[in-house]
C-alpha cells in the first residue's frame, strides 16, 4: 500500500519536479470548442512568388483566394494579424504576393531567416502582442513553414487550426503528411469559408454585417476562377 508521505500534490510536487495529476474536470478553465473571433489570432506564413511556383497537386489561385478571404475577414472583424515572409532580406525569396498585401493594409511582414516561424523572436513577440492563445494558420509550404511552427507552437501551450485549403505542399503526398502530422500533435482541422463563418455564425449579429461584403467578394471571385 502506497503511504500518504509519497504522494506529491500541488506546489509540493512542482517543487519536487514531479507532474502532479491534472485538475478535475470541473476545475478545469472551459475551453470553447468554437473559434470565436474575439479569441482567435491569424497567422499568414510565405504567400510569396516563389512559394507559389514550387505548388504541386493544388490551384495556386485558389491557395491565394482562400488566403485573402482569411486575411479580408480578419481585417473586418477586427481579428489581430500576424503577416510573415521567409527570405526577403537575404534575396532567396520575393515579398508577399501584392494582393493579399492589400488586404491588409497597415501590416507589415515580419522577414525572417528561418524556417520554422515560431524559431523567430519577432514573429514570436507579434504573437504573444495579439494577447490571443488561439491561432489560426494559413500558409506555404504545407510540410515545412506551416507544419513546423504549428507543432512548435502548439508545443508552447497555444491552440492552433490548420485551413487545409488556404496551404499547400510541393507534392499531394507532403500536404497530405503535413496535415497528418499537424492534426496528430493537436491542431485542428477546417477550411477558410468554414473558417471564417464560424468567426461569427449568426447572420442577424453585427459581425455578419462587417462580413458580408467580404463573403460577396469571394463569391464573386471563385466564380470568375471556375470560369476562366
Amino acid at each position: 500500500m502506497t503511504s500518504r508521505r509519497t504522494v506529491l500534490t500541488g506546489t509540493a510536487a512542482a517543487a519536487a519536479g514531479v507532474l502532479a495529476a491534472p485538475r478535475a474536470a470541473a476545475e478545469q478553465p472551459a475551453r470553447s470548442p468554437i473559434w470565436r473571433q474575439e479569441d482567435v489570432a491569424l497567422l499568414l506564413v510565405d504567400y510569396q512568388p516563389e512559394t507559389f511556383a514550387g505548388l504541386r497537386g493544388a490551384d495556386p489561385r485558389v491557395i491565394e483566394l482562400n488566403a485573402r478571404l482569411l486575411a479580408r475577414m480578419a481585417v473586418a472583424l477586427s481579428i489581430p494579424v500576424v503577416l510573415t515572409t521567409v527570405g526577403v532580406a537575404m534575396g532567396i525569396n520575393g515579398p508577399t504576393v501584392p494582393a493579399l498585401l492589400g488586404d491588409v493594409p497597415g501590416f507589415q511582414p515580419i522577414d525572417r531567416s528561418t524556417m520554422d516561424a515560431w524559431d523567430d523572436p519577432a514573429v514570436r513577440r507579434a504573437v504573444h502582442a495579439t494577447g490571443r492563445r488561439r491561432v489560426v494558420i494559413g500558409g506555404l509550404y504545407s510540410e515545412i513553414c506551416v507544419a513546423f511552427p504549428t507543432v512548435h507552437m502548439l508545443a508552447a501551450g497555444l491552440d492552433l487550426a490548420v485551413i487545409g485549403d488556404a496551404i499547400a505542399g510541393q507534392s499531394t503526398t507532403a500536404y497530405d503528411r503535413a496535415l497528418d502530422r499537424m492534426i496528430h500533435a493537436g491542431a485542428t482541422a477546417s477550411t477558410a469559408m468554414a473558417m471564417v463563418l464560424e468567426w461569427f455564425r449568426d447572420w442577424a449579429s453585427p459581425q455578419a454585417r462587417r462580413a458580408l461584403p467580404v463573403l460577396q467578394w469571394y463569391n464573386a471571385e471563385l466564380g470568375r476562377q471556375a470560369s476562366s
